[in-house]
């Protein structure tokens, strides 16, 4: 008999492997993927591989499961997310966007505390508006809020006075329909 063994991301597999689970592979080691017969299901971590070349192969493997994952400030991003949240962790813009581009199904992003300022998350919603929703929170005052909120009230959070510069943020929070 023929053996077919083939190498992705310094892993090798033979052609009775039927799940394949490897980090960092290329494209051209991707292309080899069809020596295994009995594959069922590819997971690729960080693969080396632009996002159009994935989507590609997925489409051309349409009969099994196949699925990646990038990371990006410390968060494992699957790609069929469809709301993406990172919370507490600086996040690099444009690393940030780099990521969420390997994510085809991409709905919306939330970040929380994540040491991006306002403007710089307003540019940044305004800039990936047709691909996907930017949410992140926002102080006003002593009340944090998120920029989809559709109602803000200060009374719930047991704030009894507000003043108006305290409302400043609320510029960013495109959502809201009600404020008491």
């Amino acid at each position: 008999t023929v053996s077919t063994t083939v190498v992705l991301g310094g892993q090798e597999f033979d052609g009775e492997s039927a799940e394949v689970k490897a980090t960092g592979v290329t494209s051209e080691e991707a292309a080899t993927l069809k020596y295994l017969p009995k594959l069922t299901s590819v997971h690729l971590t960080d693969p080396q591989m632009t996002v159009e070349e994935l989507i590609a192969m997925k489409a051309e493997m349409a009969d099994i499961s196949f699925t990646w994952e990038v990371t990006v400030a410390n968060t494992v991003l699957q790609s069929d997310a469809r709301e993406v949240e990172i919370t507490g962790t600086y996040v690099d813009v444009a690393a940030l966007k780099t990521a969420l581009s390997y994510l085809p199904d991409l709905e919306m992003v939330f970040l929380n505390d994540c040491g991006v300022d306002n403007d710089a998350m307003a540019a940044l919603r305004e800039e990936m508006r047709s691909e996907y929703k930017v949410v992140w929170t926002v102080m006003c005052g002593d009340i944090m809020t998120r920029t989809d909120a559709t109602s803000f009230m200060p009374i719930r959070e047991k704030v009894y006075y507000f003043f108006d510069e305290d409302a400043a943020n609320l510029k960013y929070c495109e959502d809201l329909v009600a404020v008491d």
